[in-house]
């Protein structure tokens, strides 16, 4: 598939989505808004969510172009995301940027 081929990807800025809890407690979310970056097959996004009570994270997930029949040529969502609060996330990035990371 050519990048020519390869379709756009539609914001997800405003879509509700929902996460189980371990506790089993459903949480409801709308995206606020998203960074993306393209690499290769592979298109890494990070979103800021808000929780319908009020609580802001970060998302990290990915979409890669589908492989399977039903799929294929279109981006999928990647299988696995993680989200983390903002505040542990500056964490993160002050840390790798002290070790010379980036």
């Amino acid at each position: 598939m050519t990048s020519s081929e390869i379709p756009p990807l539609p914001s997800t800025i405003g879509k509700r989505g929902s996460y189980l809890d371990p506790d089993g407690t459903r949480l409801h979310f709308t995206v606020v808004d998203e960074i993306r970056q393209e690499h290769a097959t592979f298109i890494y996004v990070l979103q800021l969510l808000r929780f319908d009570m009020g609580v802001e994270e970060l998302r990290l997930g990915y979409y890669v172009l589908g492989k399977k029949p039903r799929f294929r040529g279109r981006w999928v969502w990647g299988q696995y995301a993680m989200s983390i609060a903002i505040e542990d996330f500056k964490v993160l990035i002050e840390e790798a940027q002290q070790k010379g990371w980036a």
